[in-house]
């Protein structure tokens, strides 16, 4: 009943906004409207998570509409602009031309801008309402990775700290395209763990074609799509619930086809390569140049004489830029108000490698946990040896926070073991509803 008196009152509004506010304005709120009518759909499936699923959107639809109304928020800047600019004339040129130019990474999200442009009208705000609703389901994903791992009480924990957590927050109201890389890599790993679980063709397809999403957004998640590949290839389900027989072999065989399927797509079209160019020529005087490149955006370097010559060099310098990537601005860096929230921002991350460190035996003993570890571990490692900058860093980091934070929440598990969903339940895609019962994961 409350989601027909939602859309009944989006369909009023919407109405009167017609007659009285531009049509950019009707546009963006009605937008939100649709998103706010998608929270309350996913808060029905997720009971356990409603609330926080309700904050989540309603920051984060503030946060948008200060950037549009009030003032710019923090990270807003001439790229928005630019972007904005850039979109609305594309969405002039016909859709044939439109199609021509489909490419991976950032021109991706300027032609996905710029279809909404030519399907509605130039309406910021409803690009903001866009990353709106897919920061709030991040948060969702979060939560459903969470609870597969280590049941629903850890789980919402995870999912208050994922709707709260500043950066994504203000990702999530900004024109950038991070919600469009966070949310598919979060529950592209989710089905991945189910994976792991069932052996059920429909999840390892849904984990790659989540994760070639992600990397069409981005470059720097083609590394996390080869891990997932990887994880899921080497996936085993417990002993006692295994697929076996004919059955069993036949679902793995058309999961290892499906992922070397994703590689070889990736290889021959150049799906989320752009910025890496033909992988057989990857070197190490590409990765720093990447670094240099990184370093020279603004005034906050870091590790600006710590460069990668060589392969040593890479392997060494790595926890060093690990470090750098989770932990900058440390407090002797901050030279003004934007550092300090970088600091903030910085903290969380320390809370959160105190948590995963109290839940390491746990998460070490635990297959589809350390699948997931894995997964961040390698999208950490791969910003971390390409950025040299602590205010690209703040935004890059944001990418495995909810990883992070699903870890993180197997500190608050009081069983001696981890208990997630039963190897043989069958979740409603894509979020599960919770079972009354669960089996321990040996």
């Amino acid at each position: 009943m409350a989601v027909w008196v939602l859309a009944a009152t989006a369909a009023v509004l919407a109405g009167l906004l017609l007659g009285l506010a531009p049509i950019a304005s009707v546009l963006g709120v009605v937008a939100l409207a649709l998103g706010a009518l998608v929270t309350v759909l996913v808060a029905r499936r997720l009971p356990a998570a409603a609330w926080a699923l309700g904050a989540a959107f309603t920051m984060r639809a503030a946060l948008a509409l200060s950037q549009t109304y009030v003032a710019p928020l923090p990270g807003s800047g001439a790229d928005d602009v630019w972007t904005d600019d850039r979109a609305w004339a594309l969405s002039r040129l016909p859709a044939d031309d439109l199609v021509g130019m489909l490419a991976s990474g950032s021109r991706l999200y300027m032609l996905l801008i710029a279809g909404m442009y030519k399907v509605a009208d130039r309406s910021p705000l409803m690009v903001l309402a866009l990353n709106v609703l897919l920061g709030t389901l991040a948060v969702a994903a979060a939560f459903a990775l969470a609870r597969a791992l280590w049941r629903e009480r850890p789980a919402v924990a995870a999912a208050w700290v994922v709707a709260l957590f500043p950066t994504m927050l203000m990702n999530s109201a900004l024109m950038l395209r991070e919600m469009l890389v966070v949310f598919p890599f979060t529950l592209g790993v989710y089905f991945l763990v189910l994976w792991h679980r069932t052996r059920r063709v429909g999840h390892v397809a849904a984990a790659l074609a989540l994760l070639l999403v992600a990397s069409g957004f981005h470059s720097g998640m083609v590394f996390a799509t080869a891990g997932v590949v990887y994880v899921s290839v080497r996936a085993r389900t417990p002993g006692r619930t295994r697929v076996r027989g004919m059955r069993g072999a036949a679902r793995t065989a058309v999961g290892v086809a499906l992922s070397v399927a994703v590689v070889v797509v990736m290889i021959r079209t150049g799906w989320g390569l752009d910025k890496l160019g033909p992988l057989q020529s990857l070197s190490v005087e590409m990765l720093a140049d990447a670094q240099t490149a990184a370093a020279a955006k603004g005034g906050a370097n870091y590790l600006e004489g710590l460069r990668t010559r060589g392969p040593l060099d890479l392997v060494w310098q790595l926890p060093i830029r690990a470090a750098y990537l989770l932990f900058t601005p440390f407090p002797w860096m901050v030279r003004g108000p934007a550092d300090l929230l970088g600091l903030m921002d910085a903290l969380i991350y320390v809370a959160l490698a105190v948590f995963i460190g109290r839940a390491f035996s746990r998460i070490r003993t635990y297959r589809e946990a350390r699948a997931v570890l894995l997964l961040a571990a390698v999208t950490i490692a791969v910003f971390a040896a390409s950025v040299s900058n602590f205010g690209t860093a703040i935004r890059h980091r944001a990418k495995a926070a909810p990883l992070l934070v699903a870890l993180a929440a197997g500190a608050l598990v009081r069983e001696r073991r981890a208990l997630g969903l039963p190897a043989d339940a069958a979740p409603v895609p894509p979020f599960p509803a919770p079972r009354a019962t669960h089996a321990a994961i040996g």
